[in-house]
């Protein structure tokens, strides 16, 4: 039975590509449904698969293109909602459970690695992200962080320096609701696993709390809503992990530096300044108007009394 879905995985990917294939459903959502964590299969039965038709040469055979090995050709058909950007694993680690963990692997660098630091912070967070980093509109209301979408890397590369938070671009839609409730599904399930996507989840629904917070965010190129309202978009992180027990924060250092932020006055007063005076640019123009009258009126003073002080 396991070779006979392995087999039939191998001719789905090859209708990913375009091969004339008689699939009862659509390619791509036969490609959702192999990630989906009760429909894993074990790796190496794919990897046997693989040998069997002659490796890489074989698989090029197989398959008509020139992505050589099974796991670049893997990933490239799995990822239906560009989670990705194109990065392929180099080292994997011993052993790849199942496409869904190869997948998870794909989306960030260090598991990579064969040994890995992040392990020994390996303990476990019982609260809430959420009591810990402001919603975007707090951020950007109160301290005056600003939100900057970008479309490299995957969607866990999250960075911020100097006031500004860098937000991989996400596409809000069913497809990609599948997927990450699956991903954080296979990493509550597996302790050894870094919970990554679940940190990212809860990140996401710390920063997004309401419609005016999805607004922001579409604005700067960070969310397209896919989703029928701003309202599920709204609560679209919320119910993906609800009660995720996080046992590893990734983010940590990004979360230190964003609340030291968000938290010194001088940040505070220029937020406030620039939503009292520079939240219009009639306002601004009035405000810089009023500053140089004050400027030139302050000269002209100054000048009449030096005048008077000579005579």
């Amino acid at each position: 039975m396991l070779l006979l879905d392995g087999c039939f995985i191998f001719m789905a990917f090859k209708a990913m590509r375009g091969f004339k294939f008689d699939l009862e459903w659509p390619s791509d959502q036969i490609m959702l449904d192999l990630l989906m964590l009760e429909n894993q299969i074990p790796f190496f039965v794919l990897l046997q698969i693989y040998d069997g038709i002659g490796g890489e040469q074989g698989f090029r055979d197989f398959t008509e293109e020139s992505l050589g090995t099974f796991i670049p050709y893997a990933l490239y058909c799995l990822d239906q909602t560009n989670m990705r950007k194109d990065r392929d694993p180099q080292n994997l680690p011993e052993p790849v459970l199942h496409l869904l963990h190869l997948f998870h692997l794909s989306l960030h660098h260090a598991r990579f690695e064969s040994t890995n630091i992040a392990r020994q912070w390996m303990i476990d967070f019982t609260f809430r992200l959420r009591t810990v980093v402001p919603s975007v509109a707090e951020l950007q209301d109160r301290s005056a962080v600003k939100f900057v979408g970008i479309s490299s890397g995957s969607i866990l590369d999250i960075t911020f320096n100097n006031g500004v938070m860098k937000i991989p671009f996400l596409e809000l839609n069913d497809g990609i609701k599948t997927v990450l409730h699956n991903l954080i599904a296979f990493e509550q399930c597996y302790r050894q696993i870094e919970p990554r996507v679940t940190t990212y989840a809860e990140f996401m629904n710390c920063l997004i709390n309401k419609e005016r917070d999805v607004s922001l965010l579409e604005r700067r190129g960070i969310l397209v809503n896919r989703l029928p309202t701003r309202e599920d978009a709204a609560s679209f992180f919320s119910k993906l992990s609800p009660r995720a027990n996080i046992r590893l924060i990734y983010l940590k250092s990004l979360i230190d530096n964003v609340n030291a932020y968000h938290n010194k006055k001088r940040h505070k007063w220029y937020a406030d300044l620039k939503h009292k005076y520079f939240y219009n640019p009639w306002v601004t123009i009035s405000v810089v108007t009023a500053a140089v009258l004050l400027i030139l009126t302050m000269i002209q003073t100054c000048y009449t009394a030096l005048s008077y002080y000579h005579t």
